[in-house]
């Protein structure tokens, strides 16, 4: 028995044993070069990464043989070639030599040092505040670099709010006002040399300022007629919440009112004559600052019903005759009527007839002269004589009455008979006393009627007072 080692040089043939000069026969053997490694592609790396391990007596296939880094051996082989092997550098591998094992030989060691991927620096500049309405296409703006290098990946972005919770958001997404921390989480393309890596910023989204705009049904108006002021605050990105003010100078017209939609309206119609600056203020909300209005002028007109002067409130009539009243009814606060408006009379005496010309002023019409004329019934005087008469005559009707039953009261009297007979003489004279004073009053008692003179329009009336005597 013999062990012996195959020497450097042998070739595939017969192995003989020679003894005192004497060659034994032949065996064949096979001798198997040991594997070599001429290089790597990469003498350093990370875990996952790819390495050529370039040299020869690799075998055709790699059949039982293995590659191993510093001991690790690397379970992903990609290709596998006499002169060529492609390995994945494997989770565990540390700094050392690569080492190729075929048929049981070991190969030369090539170094290999094992490094750990790069976290790549997310650069991002603090953004400065933005307005509420504006994309974050111009915030979200990082980038994720190796030294001075690019690093090529993807990011997503995260916003949180004070004192809230984090949401997805995009280029595209419009924050509500306030203060924010916006989050961006980087993913490289190349993941065996570089790790996810993060950044974050601040951010402030201040409130838009929107449009408001104020208008009224009609301007001029007349005082008592119902106006609406109508604000409408707006803004291209959303419909503005909150309320409205109106305000009648410095001071608060009913309550304030309620967005819907962005319009508030306010119907009154309480304002005084004159002209009226009024506002509409905007309250604000979470994403809209408070506003104020233009200023709208609004006009009160009226109008005044009077008696010209020179001209009498007081006017004297006899029964049957007639009295004329000189008026005027005149615009305030502009030159013409803004409606039409009526007049009447109230108050005549019983029977009298009143014709008012014209009865209607016109919408459009200026100061207009107004005459009133009023007819007294013939019968208003003797209506007081007759009645008077009759309230005279009674005594007398009286006397006449008793004169047939003066001899039956004297018997009944007997003693009585002086205090009847004075009795009788007393209803005669009231009787005469009555006739006297009938003839004596004969004439009509002056009655004084106080009239109402009206001018109506709309809801709105004026009023003035005129003395008519009657005699």
């Amino acid at each position: 028995s013999i062990v012996a080692t195959v020497p450097t040089g042998a070739t595939t043939g017969n192995v003989v044993v020679t003894v005192s000069g004497v060659a034994s026969n032949g065996s064949a053997f096979t001798v198997v070069a040991a594997p070599s490694i001429t290089g790597l592609s990469a003498t350093s790396g990370v875990v996952g990464a790819s390495v050529t391990i370039s040299g020869t007596n690799f075998g055709a296939t790699q059949s039982a043989s293995t590659v191993a880094f510093n001991g690790t051996t690397a379970t992903t082989i990609t290709n596998w070639s006499a002169t060529s092997i492609v390995a994945t550098v494997p989770t565990g591998a540390t700094t050392g030599n690569v080492v190729v094992t075929v048929s049981g030989m070991a190969s030369n060691g090539s170094a290999f040092t094992l490094v750990s991927p790069v976290t790549p620096t997310i650069n991002w500049t603090q953004p400065a505040a933005i307005t509420y309405g504006a994309t974050l296409s111009g915030v979200l703006n990082p980038s994720a670099v190796d030294g001075s290098n690019s690093v090529a990946g993807s990011f997503s972005y995260r916003a949180t709010p004070q004192g809230g919770s984090a949401s997805t958001v995009t280029g595209a997404t419009v924050l509500g006002a306030g203060s924010y921390i916006l989050n961006a989480a980087f993913t490289p393309t190349d993941t065996i040399d570089y790790t996810e890596a993060s950044g974050s910023v601040s951010l402030t989204v201040a409130k838009a300022v929107p449009t408001i705009a104020l208008t009224s049904t009609a301007n001029p108006v007349l005082m008592k007629s119902a106006t609406t002021f109508t604000a409408t605050v707006s803004s291209s990105v959303s419909a503005p919440s909150g309320s409205v003010s109106f305000y009648d100078g410095t001071t608060l017209m009913g309550s304030t009112v309620t967005l819907t939609q962005g319009v508030a309206t306010y119907t009154t119609s309480s304002l005084a004559s004159g002209s009226h600056s009024v506002t509409a203020v905007y309250s604000g909300d979470n994403n809209f600052s408070a506003l104020t209005s233009s200023g709208v002028t609004e006009t009160v007109e009226d109008f005044a019903l009077s008696v010209p002067t020179g001209n009498s409130t007081s006017q004297t009539a006899s029964p049957g005759g007639t009295a004329s009243y000189a008026l005027k009814i005149a615009p305030s606060n502009g030159s013409t009527f803004l409606s039409a408006i009526t007049l009447a009379v109230s108050g005549l005496p019983a029977g009298a007839a009143a014709t008012i010309t014209p009865q209607t002023v016109i919408a459009g019409a200026g100061t207009t002269n107004v005459s009133l004329s009023i007819r007294v019934p013939s019968q208003t005087a003797s209506l007081h004589h007759s009645d008077l008469l009759a309230l005279q005559l009674s005594p007398l009707m009286l006397g006449m009455l008793l004169l047939p039953l003066g001899r039956r009261i004297r018997r009944a009297a007997g003693k009585h008979q002086p205090a009847v007979r004075l009795l009788v003489l007393l209803l005669a004279a009231t009787s005469l006393v009555g006739i006297t004073a009938c003839g004596a009053h004969s004439s009509p008692q002056p009655t004084t009627y106080t009239l109402t003179m009206t001018a109506t329009s709309g809801a709105l009336s004026h009023s003035t007072t005129l003395t008519l005597t009657v005699q």
